[in-house]
């Protein structure tokens, strides 16, 4: 009977350890199932992303085609059968596929994502260019050429600097003169640093730092040096 009960008792010491294995291993598993779960979405997120934009610059490329005639594909499969997008598959990284639309110069690219998370983080992408309806991203697409016609104008909104001269018109008026490019009629000017201010026969220095100038008229330019 000792043998017996000895023997039940290393019995059963002997599975503590696959009973500890077991559940240090469905600790991990619980732990790499949202670990997984995200790097999947990453990864079908990039290639949504990486589809639209392959399907544009196609689609640039078939709009100057002398054959085309400045006019947008109809849908991905013309980019493909005209061979600008060869292999290309019309299915982004969650399976759905891309659809095109032209409203006026703009040609824009549809598409589903798995849900409304997933569709701002593909938008995120795109910035202005992206709008989200639900699980549906949608990006816009100006005629070839915009692109480097907008990045030589001045936006309003202040978000690019603009260097120049300030200048004094005849008659009394004031302008920045920018290499042929003028603006004229000048009428609010934000400064972080030193302004210079220059009329014909001398060049006068306004300290913008400090805040002391509230309000600056340059219609008749009166300077002390």
């Amino acid at each position: 009977m000792k043998m017996l009960r000895t023997h039940q008792r290393q019995g059963g010491f002997s599975l503590l350890p696959v009973a500890l294995s077991v559940a240090i291993m469905a600790a991990l598993a619980t732990q790499l199932v949202p670990l997984t779960s995200r790097l999947q979405a990453y990864t079908f997120r990039t290639a949504t992303v990486a589809g639209i934009n392959e399907l544009a610059a196609a689609a640039k490329v078939f709009y100057v085609h002398p054959s085309n005639h400045n006019a947008w594909p109809a849908d991905p499969e013309t980019l493909v059968e005209g061979d600008f997008l060869a292999g290309f598959q019309n299915r982004n990284g969650f399976g759905y596929p891309y659809e095109f639309a032209v409203v006026g110069d703009t040609l824009t690219i549809t598409t589903q994502v798995r849900d409304p998370i997933q569709a701002r983080e593909v938008a995120a992408h795109f910035g202005g260019l992206a709008a989200v309806d639900g699980a549906q991203v949608t990006v816009a697409w100006s005629i070839p050429g915009a692109e480097a016609s907008h990045e030589a104008l001045i936006p309003r909104d202040g978000s690019r600097d603009v260097y120049g001269k300030l200048v004094h018109r005849p008659g009394g008026g004031a302008g920045i003169a920018l290499n042929d490019n003028d603006i004229e009629s000048v009428r609010l000017i934000n400064a972080s640093g030193t302004v210079r201010v220059r009329s014909p026969n001398a060049l006068g220095l306004v300290d913008a730092d400090n805040g002391a100038i509230d309000l600056l008229t340059v219609n008749d330019i009166r300077i002390t040096p």
